[in-house]
Formats: C-alpha cells, structure tokens, sequence
C-alpha cells in the first residue's frame, strides 16, 4: 500500500444508540463465553432480554 493512499484513508466508525444493550445481550447467548464471564442467566423469562443480568460491561 503506497504512502499517499494511507494518508488519505479515513477512520470510519459506527455509534449505536439504544441497541447497545441488545447487542450485549445477543452475544452473551450468541457467545456463551461472553454470558460466563460478563453476564449471568437469571432464568426464562419474557421479553428473552431480561433472562439477562450484568454487573460489568464489556467495552
């Protein structure tokens, strides 16, 4: 990659607002290595969001 194409790359970078929660949720039981370690399953209960708890937040 040549010097003048780097320098004229830009940083793109995405905010979601008001999914963020979700997101979190889903990779806990999308990734249950994520659930053990960030989260912990409180049970079945509906809305499926809150079988969740979570003192941390993965950054």
């Amino acid at each position: 990659m040549s010097d003048a194409k780097t320098k004229n790359e830009k940083e793109v970078s995405y905010t979601i607002h008001g999914f963020s929660i979700v997101m979190q949720i889903w990779a806990y039981e999308a990734m249950p290595e994520l659930g053990e370690r960030f989260g912990e399953c409180v049970g079945e209960r509906s809305p499926r969001l809150l079988y969740w708890t979570s003192t941390k937040q993965p950054q």
